[in-house]
């Protein structure tokens, strides 16, 4: 994970499962992430279970990586396609559904990936770009 290899990881809490992307791949989310999980450590330690001395060592790790010089520039073409692939693998018998039922749920998936404001022109504009 350090050298930017692999897909990521989930990372599962009582109140929530949030997909956290290795280093290496652009996306908007980890930091945001990695700083909520990190509070969430400090206000309600025991969201973290047993260990949270662990927890917080490795969410600190997360936190190297994610600053680590592995990361790519930012493009926004590319964060669509590596989101919208993600995406697909989580619909992968998509002659299951109608077209328009497959492309909300790849529209609704992506939003995991990508942070998208809320109000109608930016949520079109995300359904454009996907």
């Amino acid at each position: 994970m350090r050298q930017g290899l692999g897909e990521g990881l989930i990372v599962v809490s009582k109140d929530y499962i949030k997909k956290w992307k290795i280093g290496a791949e652009a996306n908007a989310t980890n930091k945001d992430l990695l700083t909520q999980a990190l509070f969430m450590a400090e206000d309600t330690p025991d969201v973290f279970g047993d260990d949270l001395k662990k927890m917080v060592e490795f969410l600190k790790i997360c936190e190297e990586i994610q600053k680590s010089n592995k990361q790519l520039i930012y493009n926004p073409d590319e964060e669509y396609e590596i989101a919208i692939k993600s995406a697909m693998t989580k619909f992968d018998s998509h002659d299951k559904y109608e077209y328009e039922e497959y492309l909300t749920l790849i529209v609704d998936e992506t939003k995991t990936d990508i942070k998208v404001k809320e109000g109608k022109k930016p949520q079109e504009a995300h359904k454009k770009n996907v």
